[in-house]
């Protein structure tokens, strides 16, 4: 073969046409917007399950000055490198901390050394808050999800 001879099928273009699927090129195209999507759909579906959980973990804890209840919060932390991830959590505000732990949800028991305070026992109202309302909390990610499959499906027909 010499140099500079190019070779040119002409069959070339209806070799490619035939082998494209535009519907996999769409699909690859929504798919690399999946990021985008999961943070569109779940971050709400997150902060509605924070919103439950929080509502019932203040109905939950025992109430004398009412610092605990009104302490206790649903946090969403922010999206960080990885965009297909969402997190967050009943918490409560760091003003209230320990202190609203102890007024409110502290339980006295008998110890070695007598009579004592048991200081973190309130954090399972937290933890119940959320864990009580399961069900509720897997529909709205269940329907986040079939969101998330809607958008980014590609249907031919």
């Amino acid at each position: 073969m010499a140099d500079g001879v190019k070779w040119n099928y002409h069959g070339t273009k209806q070799i490619g046409d035939a082998l494209s699927i535009p519907a996999l090129d769409e699909q690859i195209r929504k798919l690399e917007g999946f990021d985008d999507v999961f943070q569109e759909e779940m971050r709400p579906a997150v902060g509605d399950a924070l919103n439950i959980g929080s509502v019932s973990a203040k109905q939950r804890v025992p109430v004398l000055t009412g610092d605990l209840r009104e302490g206790i919060y649903g946090k969403l932390f922010k999206a960080g490198k990885n965009k297909s991830y969402v997190a967050g959590a009943v918490a409560v505000r760091k003003e209230i901390g320990i202190r609203g732990f102890v007024i409110e949800a502290g339980r006295w028991r008998n110890g070695k050394h007598g009579a004592e305070r048991r200081h973190w026992r309130g954090k399972f109202y937290l933890f119940y808050g959320v864990i009580k309302n399961k069900e509720p909390i897997q529909a709205l990610y269940a329907a986040a999800n079939e969101r998330i499959v809607n958008r980014l499906v590609v249907r031919n027909g």
